[in-house]
């Protein structure tokens, strides 16, 4: 009551779109709030009403400050609709399921994203199968490799049926990762590197997936070193495939991101970055400090021991990875034939001490950590489950940030959309 009367005032109306310090106006700020009454009021007033007929009416809202699209064609990440998706409050959804908001989101979902969404869908699966066939296709030996009595090594590639298709794919798969890195720049070259790096945060696969875009795109220079650069053909080669390795399951991921566009796996999706960003994130955390707390004392408990066959905490490497098997069951820590279980510790230089250490360990690492973690995580699903079934919706559509204003005829600056 107190908006619609200042809002109407006789002799000095209140202006609608001030901002405050923080940049945000009354319907961005009662949208922030999650002040669902009084948003529903301020854009009820700002509605232009067309025609009425008995009880029905036909009317147009003014997207300024509301859509996720502002007049100047750019990303309004202070507006209405991007504070109600990223809305952590029951209030928030309910906003999302009414009046105006539900209808933009339907719009703009229907009209717009979907077919968007089934193209690049239809064209990630091609782009996966054709890099699978290049991976699959790959033989042991790639390269022709020959001295001649000089000792001048010459590379050269092997040329067959089977190896002219793998070219072909792997010719493809560098290309369109190519394109994605342009189709990037283009992006942030319009938005803004703020705007994309925020958009990045709600499609976490999309980042990872333009990560492998990157590696992909190293693998060129690597594979023409081995052409160019013959006496060090074994280094690049090693380059090139510890590349693939890191890329290839990076863009197997990207399938998530289309996943979480879906009814059926789009709850399961969403819950899977709040547990990764959340649960996981803490128990990793404290896992690598108790880790390292255990690590460095079984180090010197076996440290400079006679039995030579134990060398499970030789260097650093080594006991990391004999304390990350030790957390899941495995205490094999001598080399060949296992002799005695838990024989090991006998032969330390403080018996008594590493079998404590020990119990100790697996009082904590194996029995309270491991449960723990599994803990958090029923409990993050039995928490956001139904949170997430209501928004996840509105989640992939702030991710893909497809938003679009049809100008109405009237006087300037009334409308910036319908």
């Amino acid at each position: 009551e107190v908006y619609r009367l200042a809002l109407r005032h006789y002799k000095r109306p209140a202006d609608p779109t001030a901002v405050n310090h923080a940049g945000l106006n009354p319907i961005s700020l009662a949208a922030k709030l999650g002040r669902r009454r009084v948003f529903n009021e301020i854009i009820g007033l700002s509605a232009t009403e067309m025609w009425r007929y008995g009880d029905i009416a036909c009317k147009l809202y003014p997207l300024t400050g509301v859509d996720t699209i502002g007049p100047n064609g750019h990303t309004d990440w202070d507006s209405a609709f991007m504070h109600i998706i990223n809305g952590q409050t029951s209030e928030h959804l309910d906003m999302l399921d009414e009046g105006v908001i539900r209808q933009l989101l339907y719009e703009k979902w229907n009209k717009y994203v979907r077919k968007r969404f089934l193209q690049r869908l239809a064209l990630t699966i091609a782009y996966l199968s054709i890099m699978t066939l290049a991976v699959y296709l790959r033989p042991q030996e790639n390269w022709n490799v020959s001295s001649n009595s000089t000792g001048i090594v010459r590379v050269s590639l092997q040329v067959n049926g089977q190896n002219v298709v793998r070219y072909i794919c792997e010719i493809i798969t560098v290309i369109n990762s190519g394109l994605t890195i342009y189709f990037m720049i283009n992006e942030i070259r319009e938005q803004g590197f703020r705007a994309f790096t925020r958009s990045l945060s709600h499609a976490p696969p999309r980042a990872v997936y333009i990560v492998a875009c990157f590696l992909i795109t190293l693998v060129l220079p690597a594979r023409l070193g081995v052409l160019f650069w013959s006496d060090n053909w074994q280094t690049m080669t090693l380059v090139e495939e510890s590349l693939l390795i890191l890329a290839i399951p990076c863009v197997w991921t990207y399938l998530l991101f289309f996943a979480s566009g879906t009814n059926l796996y789009g709850t399961f999706v969403t819950l899977i970055y709040k547990m990764l960003s959340g649960d996981v994130l803490t128990f990793g955390i404290i896992y690598c400090v108790l880790s390292t707390c255990f690590g460095q004392a079984f180090y010197f408990l076996f440290r400079n021991i006679e039995q030579i066959t134990i060398g499970s905490f030789q260097d650093v490497l080594t006991t990391v990875m004999t304390v990350f098997q030790m957390t899941h069951g495995e205490f094999k820590m001598s080399k060949g034939e296992f002799l005695i279980k838990y024989a090991e510790f006998s032969y330390t230089n403080y018996p008594l001490m590493s079998k404590c250490v020990f119990a100790i360990f697996m009082i904590i690492m194996p029995i309270m950590l491991l449960n723990m973690i599994i803990a958090m995580m029923n409990h993050t699903y039995s928490t956001d489950c139904g949170i997430v079934e209501r928004s996840f919706n509105s989640q992939q559509l702030l991710a893909y940030r497809t938003g679009y204003t049809i100008p109405v005829p009237g006087k300037e600056g009334e409308f910036s959309g319908s």
